[in-house]
């Protein structure tokens, strides 16, 4: 046990070195470590031959239950969801249709021409199909290729892995089989779709379950645990327990935490993931090469020499095919934009293999028809991939000229780079004024800077002239959108922004920027963001705590203005600018209406908002000073103890202002707010508060009326049969009063009162009207005067 351990260790350390060893001799770390593998093995087979056998027994497992969870798991939590949506359909296509075929052509072949059985060699068609997602994302994120083709091919990777492995399964099912029946097909295309569609269920329910368990806890380090637990969990509950996709189960999990991690972690647990995943990614991807280094069978492929180079070229040819001859049906049906044909080049030969193959190669069972020659196809074909396809990889990017940015990347390239540029040469100066270096030294390296800036806007004018202006603008509206993002992230992960305000946001976002990318400015300058600021709309009326959903949205107006007031800062472009005056001018009156309409919410909402900020600011002071050692962390904690005092009670002063007294709301309403406070408390303790949704009636025309009402928040139309012939639609505001006509009169509703948005009232009933008010004539005769007014209207 303790030599396994320090063994493990003497590896980590070895691949950790490789890192820097591989970039020294310009090597895929991958590469490297499998030639470090095949050199341990020698050397094992050497001093410790049981050594190997042992380590060769707890190869497949260790690669499939204690490896392969963690990678997949790193590689769906840090793939783009956005850019999956995408290429969904390539992607799928690819991961299903092409490795089916490609399993068949491989079986067929193998069958035809070296004479073996047929089920066999479609099992080792399906696992030899499959690319490998340790392989293939631990070289591209090497090589710097274009976004989309890194998206279609790692994707297709962490896809098929899920695909192979389960028509890896069906197809043992049928070799077990002593004799053939028709009825087989159909029960492994039933078993195909319920063991993928297993996986996913079960994935579905275990983010559901981790995300609960996310939100329970606090603590970063914990909420990081728990992402590594349900790497872990999903990959074994799911292939273990219920015999369905563990590598399906995990790879939904990680990509629903990826694509909400803003709404699952707090600051520092998302900022850790980063970290504590790439380290993991990278210690088991170490293992995983050194482990096919060990495992791969240098006699036998010695023996199998003979079928080793027609085996390859069968391998590669059902690549090439199932991607060549597929992918121009796939363009054809315009469900996605056209992979061209130097894009499936490159998925052909970015479709490395490794550990998985070797792994599943060994878990065949012992008697399985031609396991040892399935073993030393398998081990040349990881070998070649890794050697001939890695190494070549990088200069086909070259040869292709995909390793130039595009135009629009270019453009953002030279954008950066001028900011870099200028900030070292603002660096330089100020070190030179300090005196402490020559100014021939920095007026070298500001020009050696200055002619990398100059050859890069040489290149980028060659292609941007006719179309400057649009391109400058649609420049200027990109940054405007992404910098407006990028505030509302920062936000929500500080704790600034509420996670359903930030949702609310980002769909608004996401919106614009749909709209951008069909319709560009004219389509922008056409947005209104009703969704945000109309009061009226769906959103509100579906919930019924009136107090939570207008406070969502005040936070959300007010977050929409602060950001987009921020964003004008940046803006440069004239019609740019335009459209954000605009915009802010629209946020500004959403506002401005939500402050006249509801007051408490408003003040409510500023408070927290405040107190949140004060919070942030202070624990990012805090931290500085303790990491400087400036104070002591007896200090630092006394530090947080008493601002997240003063916090709490900030907070509960908001939630206060959201449920005000009566007291506080009738001395609000003009009508009272000279009334004595005995007359307001006798009051307080009888009337009834009441809160409407949007479209709710109150009081209807021709009803007996009962009470009298006093608007406090929101607006009320007031409807009737009279009023509609003259064409008139009055509003009550807060502060305006109804129902007096009937009180003071004794005459049936003379109009329909209905919420125009969720509204508050004060509701008075006719005894307390004539009982309590007996005391305050100037009210009584306030409220009598109107009632005359509008009876004889």
């Amino acid at each position: 046990m303790v030599e396994s351990i320090l063994l493990v260790m003497s590896l980590l350390v070895a691949g950790f070195l490789g890192t820097r060893i591989a970039k020294i001799v310009n090597m895929p770390h991958s590469v490297f470590l499998v030639i470090a593998g095949i050199a341990a093995a020698f050397a094992f087979r050497y001093f410790s031959p049981e050594e190997v056998a042992h380590l060769k027994h707890l190869f497949p497992e260790i690669i499939l239950f204690v490896l392969l969870p963690p990678l997949v798991f790193e590689s769906a939590y840090n793939f783009d969801f956005a850019d999956l949506k995408k290429d969904l359909v390539p992607i799928s296509f690819y991961a299903v249709i092409a490795l089916c075929l490609s399993t068949s052509i491989i079986g067929a072949s193998f069958y035809f021409l070296f004479g073996l059985q047929l089920v066999p060699s479609l099992v080792f068609g399906a696992l030899i199909s499959a690319t490998d997602p340790v392989a293939v994302v631990s070289l591209f994120k090497q090589i710097g290729a274009p976004k989309r083709l890194n998206t279609l091919i790692e994707g297709e990777s962490l896809f098929n892995d899920g695909t192979a492995i389960v028509l890896y399964r069906v197809l043992i099912g049928f070799a077990s089989a002593t004799v053939f029946k028709p009825e087989m097909v159909s029960e492994g295309l039933i078993q195909f779709i319920t063991v993928a569609g297993g996986g996913v269920l079960t994935g579905f329910v275990l983010y559901y379950l981790t995300s609960l368990f996310l939100r329970f806890v606090s603590d970063s380090s914990a909420q990081l645990g728990l992402t590594v637990a349900a790497a872990y969990i999903s990959f074994i509950v799911a292939d273990h327990v219920l015999h369905v996709s563990g590598v399906i189960a995990t790879m939904v999990v990680g990509l629903c935490l990826g694509n909400k991690a803003r709404l699952e972690f707090n600051r520092e647990a998302l900022h850790g993931m980063h970290y504590i995943w790439e380290f993991l990614a990278l210690s088991a991807n170490t293992i995983v090469f050194f482990a096919v280094g060990l495992n791969i069978d240098v006699d036998g492929l010695r023996s199998s020499l003979v079928l080793v180079l027609p085996a390859l070229g069968i391998i590669y040819f059902s690549r090439a095919f199932a991607v060549y001859g597929l992918t121009p049906l796939l363009n054809l049906t315009r469900l996605t934009q056209p992979i061209n044909l130097s894009y499936q080049t490159f998925i052909v030969w970015g479709g490395l293999r490794g550990g998985l193959a070797l792994a599943l190669v060994l878990l065949l069972p012992n008697e399985f028809p031609h396991k040892d020659l399935f073993l030393s196809l398998a081990s040349a074909v990881v070998l070649s991939t890794l050697f001939l396809n890695a190494l070549t990889i990088q200069r086909m990017l070259s040869w292709f000229g995909l390793d130039k940015l595009d135009f629009k990347s270019q453009r953002v390239y030279l954008k950066i780079l001028k900011k870099v540029i200028q900030s070292s040469t603002q660096t330089f100066e100020k070190a030179h004024a300090a005196g402490q270096y020559s100014a021939d030294i920095i007026e070298r390296q500001k020009n050696t800077l200055n002619q990398l800036l100059e050859k890069q806007l040489h290149e980028d004018a060659q292609g941007a002239t006719e179309y400057e202006d649009e391109l400058l603008l649609e420049e200027a509206l990109e940054a405007a959108l992404l910098k407006e993002q990028s505030i509302y992230n920062h936000e929500v992960e500080n704790g600034v922004l509420s996670k359903k305000a930030y949702i609310e946001l980002m769909l608004s976002l996401k919106s614009r920027k749909q709209i951008f990318e069909a319709e560009k400015i004219k389509g922008l300058n056409k947005y209104s963001f009703s969704s945000l600021t109309n009061l009226k709309s769906h959103f509100l009326a579906n919930f019924k705590n009136p107090i939570f959903t207008l406070s969502t949205r005040l936070e959300i107006l007010l977050h929409l203005h602060l950001a987009l007031k921020e964003v004008q800062k940046i803006v440069a472009h004239d019609e740019a600018k335009k459209l954000l005056n605009a915009w802010v001018q629209l946020a500004s009156r959403g506002l401005e209406q939500f402050y006249t309409l509801y007051p408490d919410h408003s003040a409510s909402i500023q408070t927290q908002y405040l107190s949140n900020a004060v919070t942030y600011n202070s624990e990012l002071k805090i931290e500085e000073y303790l990491h400087d050692d400036v104070i002591t962390a007896s200090i630092a904690t006394r530090l947080r103890q008493d601002i997240e005092a003063s916090n709490e009670k900030q907070s509960q002063t908001a939630q206060e202002l959201l449920k005000p007294s009566l007291s506080y709301l009738l001395h609000r309403v003009p009508l009272f707010a000279t009334a004595p406070n005995e007359l307001i408390s006798k009051l307080c303790a009888k009337v009834t508060t009441r809160f409407l949704q949007t479209g709710q009636t109150i009081v209807s025309e021709g009803d007996a009326g009962s009470s009298f009402f006093l608007v406090t928040a929101g607006i009320l139309e007031v409807r009737s049969e009279k009023l509609a012939e003259q064409g008139i639609l009055p509003r009550l505001f807060v502060g305006d009063f109804f129902g007096e006509v009937s009180l003071v009169f004794g005459q049936p509703r003379n109009a329909t009162i209905v919420a125009s948005m969720p509204s508050q009232v004060i509701e008075i009933s006719e005894e307390i009207f004539r009982s309590v008010l007996a005391d305050a004539p100037q009210i009584l005769e306030e409220i009598t005067k109107v009632a005359k007014e509008r009876h004889a209207a």
